[in-house]
């Protein structure tokens, strides 16, 4: 039987939030997030979601802040693991 501390961690992607404490991600920011997993660049997330490159940087530089990232890869993997957005594209 596992105990309170062995359990399996339920994802948070729609929370927006990871465990142990982080701050959470706003909506836009695991929008973004969401997109920088599936390979996008800044240009090409602020062309589908019609905001400026330089917004979407903001957003990611906010995103790899808050789960303590240090590269896009990263906060890639630290989202994805955490549960923060979805393995599958959302279309």
């Amino acid at each position: 039987m596992l105990s309170h501390s062995d359990e399996v961690p339920t994802p948070v992607h729609d929370q927006g939030s990871v465990p142990g404490g982080r701050s959470p991600l706003t909506a836009r920011e695991i929008e973004i997030v969401t997109l920088v997993v599936d390979g996008l660049t800044n240009p090409e997330i602020g062309k589908r979601l019609h905001i400026s490159s330089r917004t979407v940087q903001s957003h990611v530089a906010a995103a790899m802040r808050k789960l303590e990232a240090r590269s896009r890869t990263q906060l890639a993997v630290i989202a994805l693991r955490a549960g923060v957005v979805p393995l599958e594209p959302l279309g």
